[in-house]
């Protein structure tokens, strides 16, 4: 039932087998899991502490402790120190415990300490989810002597990670390097306008005799000893082609009555905390009469084609845009943004635009805690959920009134 993500029939399961053995750790775990999935958090913590000498204990502790790093979003900073905790008890248990580390660099990053985080987050590579590519070819681990040395740059993760990290390709093509940069297809359009280095399809055709060394993109970082106030070009790092600018301005027939403003509500829905970071198109509801809205995401949910209909005044062009270099230049013509945590404010912000980012209670690592600014973006705004008491949920019910406020709208 867990596995299939049908966790109230799972967590009933659990209880039952619970009231037969009370001393049952597997299934105590289970049920720590289980009422974790559920967000019933500090439940869960409740039978995570309660599991004693059970086989694969750093497994238990490395659970307990995603949990508390949760804890750490939603209630207390405190729960984060308690979370490190945790996950340097599981490496005591098991010193290679690679999911320890990982999970340790992203509690790490979050509370911005960077130094000890970079290093820890190397080991997403050892993890059985993501293996190292181009192993063949030796890691570049220096800035020294680089002048003509032949560097395979290449993308891993999301595409708001490629657009996020690509700001450092700059730094290399500085220091004298002949770069290739290995990304998605979607992005190539874009990111040949921006650098003097080759651009390559994601691992089509490339040779490894034609490299001096390689690099994941998202090890730049830790390359250039990046701490919070080292962070390189934060304003804006990628243009837009001015012909497609003036060409998506014809298109979009944009007029000036009302703001003209690009929205998106959810990214890939693969993505392990998507139920963190998505929502659905009615939340932009407030907005619908009283601004030109846009919506600019490739897909949309079955569920949301209801609110469409009802709504046609919002334009749904994602569907004829085919690559980011498109994608830029429509918000390019926008006033601002409002979005989700997809892919698309990494390229509002790296362009420069104004965009107004709604985060869930429990954040990626790059967006830190409780800010309403990001030192990777100065043009985004981050909008929290907050509790509303007329719901009695968390929602963004603010946010829009702040937006309306702020614009007049």
């Amino acid at each position: 039932m867990f596995n299939l993500k049908k966790y109230e029939q799972a967590n009933e399961l659990f209880d039952k087998i619970l009231k037969i053995r009370r001393d049952f750790p597997e299934a105590m775990e289970n049920k720590a899991n289980t009422l974790y999935a559920l967000k019933e958090y500090d439940e869960a913590l409740i039978f995570y502490e309660a599991i004693e000498n059970k086989k694969d204990y750093h497994k238990v502790l490395n659970n307990k402790g995603l949990l508390l790093h949760a804890l750490g979003h939603v209630k207390d900073k405190k729960y984060f120190n308690l979370a490190k905790d945790c996950y340097d008890q599981a490496i005591k248990i098991k010193s290679d415990f690679a999911d320890a580390y990982w999970n340790k660099s992203l509690t790490q990053l979050t509370l911005g300490e960077f130094t000890e985080g970079w290093k820890n987050y190397e080991y997403r590579f050892k993890l059985e989810s993501a293996k190292p590519q181009f192993i063949e070819i030796p890691r570049l681990e220096s800035l020294k002597n680089l002048t003509n040395k032949r560097v395979l740059i290449w993308s891993e993760q999301g595409l708001g990670d490629s657009i996020q990290f690509s700001r450092y390709i700059y730094k290399l093509l500085d220091l004298g390097a002949k770069i290739t940069f290995d990304t998605s297809k979607l992005l190539m359009a874009l990111m040949s306008r921006q650098f003097n280095c080759v651009i390559n399809e994601r691992g089509k055709g490339l040779v490894k005799n034609n490299f001096d060394f390689q690099i994941p993109l998202l090890s730049l970082p830790m390359l250039f000893n990046t701490n919070l106030n080292s962070i390189p070009f934060n304003s804006s790092y990628l243009k837009t082609s001015k012909e497609k600018d003036v060409e998506w301005l014809n298109k979009l027939k944009l007029t000036k009555q009302k703001l003209n403003i690009a929205i998106t509500y959810a990214g890939n829905p693969d993505y392990l905390a998507d139920s963190e970071r998505s929502a659905s198109l009615e939340i932009f509801h407030p907005l619908v009469d009283k601004a030109n809205l846009f919506l600019i995401q490739k897909d949309i949910k079955k569920e949301d084609e209801i609110f469409l209909k009802k709504h046609p005044q919002i334009k749904f062009i994602g569907k004829d845009i085919d690559n980011f270099d498109d994608l830029a230049s429509v918000i390019q013509n926008m006033d601002f943004v409002i979005s989700t945590d997809t892919s698309i404010p990494h390229l509002a912000a790296a362009i420069g635009k104004k965009v107004f980012i709604l985060l869930g209670r429990i954040t990626d690592w790059r967006w830190m805690l409780n800010s309403g600014t990001s030192p990777w973006y100065n043009s985004a705004t981050l909008l929290r959920k907050k509790f509303n008491p007329k719901s009695k949920t968390h929602d963004w019910s603010h946010a829009f009134e702040w937006i309306m406020k702020e614009f007049k709208i």
